[in-house]
């Protein structure tokens, strides 16, 4: 896996995506959707864990300086996640599953990245 500077902050982004799935599947999550654009809002991954559906929002940061990577899922862009879930969540296949929305720090550093996972970060 390649790691460019924080100039290219989709390399990044992506990259933290990728580990961030690559761990929710090791721990039995079903993955559903990826980059999944709503009203709008993209929701990062879409995982199935249960009988809950996990809207995960992924932070990917190159380096401290500016704060943790989940500092910056802020009060508005949790509102959006909500918005854009609670329309993914209306499908048929989805209505019976309780919502959860998570937040995943991917840390990016010589030694290799860094995860942590905040369940039920947010909510209705």
């Amino acid at each position: 896996m390649i790691f460019r500077k924080k100039k290219d902050n989709l390399s990044s982004g992506s990259a933290g995506e990728e580990v961030a799935c690559n761990y929710l599947l090791k721990k039995g999550y079903e993955i559903i959707a990826r980059n999944r654009r709503l009203v709008g809002v993209e929701l990062d991954i879409i995982a199935r864990t249960g009988d809950k559906l996990c809207f995960i929002e992924v932070k990917t940061r190159l380096s401290d300086c500016w704060g943790r990577p989940e500092e910056f899922v802020d009060t508005r862009k949790q509102q959006r996640i909500l918005r854009a879930a609670a329309l993914f969540a209306s499908r048929p296949a989805y209505r019976e599953l309780s919502l959860r929305f998570d937040v995943i720090a991917v840390s990016i550093s010589p030694a290799g990245p860094e995860i942590e996972h905040f369940e039920d970060a947010f909510g209705l």
